[in-house]
């Protein structure tokens, strides 16, 4: 639960560099599923990047799968040998806050009474993201997208992905920098626009196992082109009903506002404000915009 320890962080009861250190013990302690699939003769290396390839790029034939399920529909594996997995992954798995607590950093009392009040602020805040979603323009679409994100942006490297606001009107978002937008029209038109930070987009261009370089993000800009593409195929599948037909995804170099210059006044916008995890410990911004409306007779 890394945002848990954010909420600790927020109040000052935990410092960032104890919960940066608890984060990778917890990192160290849980392998992703392909490792451990690897690691245990069930799937080999090559196996595994199929797999993730087939998730991002497949999704046509294969539809939503998780990697289990991707494993097995693709004859690698059978269902039992990945639940087999599962739960050894899961038994590995420890919570942010039990490894503060065993760390030193946070008393066990407090931690109990912290953790009630940040599952009470975050119930509320479900509520409030759920009532903005059934309020916004075109709701199904925002709805089915929001809940892709959720899946996939972790997928792409952007781990821990939760969506934190929901909003009618855009606005800039700190630490946006660079951004994917493509467009479908169909029944209705729908308009997709990732924006990430710069550390989002490198993140985004390890997983798509992308040459990146320090001094030049944007050589990763395909990266982000490939997951606004995946977002967006996804989306026609649970639209089909909307005959959505793509164009080409663009990328920009934002400001949080380049790649919707032309939207900003649309009534029917709506922004999607998410926040993920990094390597430290802390979080970086995302935002996902959408525009649905109707076409023109």
């Amino acid at each position: 639960m890394p945002f848990y320890g954010e909420f600790l962080v927020q109040l000052g009861v935990v410092r960032q560099d104890q919960l940066g250190a608890a984060l990778a013990e917890q990192s160290e302690g849980r392998l992703l599923l392909g490792e451990l699939a690897v690691a245990r003769g069930v799937l080999t290396e090559a196996q595994v990047q199929q797999i993730r390839r087939c998730q991002r790029q497949s999704v046509h034939e294969h539809g939503d799968l998780r990697f289990g399920e991707m494993a097995v529909a693709l004859g690698f594996t059978t269902v039992e040998a990945m639940d087999q997995l599962h739960r050894e992954q899961r038994s590995g798995w420890r919570r942010v806050g039990d490894i503060l607590v065993e760390s030193g950093a946070l008393d066990s009392g407090a931690h109990e009474s912290y953790l009630r009040d940040f599952l009470h602020l975050e119930m509320s805040r479900r509520r409030r993201l759920e009532t903005s979603i059934a309020e916004a323009p075109h709701p199904r679409v925002v709805e089915a997208m929001v809940d892709l994100a959720r899946r996939w942006l972790p997928r792409f490297g952007l781990v821990d992905a939760k969506v934190v606001d929901v909003r009618i009107a855009p606005r800039a978002i700190p630490g946006i920098a660079w951004s994917g937008r493509r467009d479908m029209a169909g029944i209705v038109e729908v308009i997709t626009v990732l924006g990430v930070s710069t550390a989002g987009l490198r993140a985004l261009a390890g997983q798509t196992l992308r040459p990146e370089k320090a001094d030049r993000p944007d050589l990763s800009l395909p990266a982000l082109a490939e997951a606004v593409e995946t977002l967006t195929e996804l989306g026609r599948n649970r639209l089909e009903e909307l005959k959505l037909e793509p164009t080409p995804a663009r990328t920009f170099a934002d400001d949080g506002f380049a790649s919707i210059a032309d939207l900003v006044a649309e009534r029917d916008l709506v922004q999607v404000e998410l926040v993920h995890g990094t390597p430290d410990g802390g979080s970086a911004s995302a935002v996902l915009t959408l525009v649905t409306r109707e076409l023109d007779a």
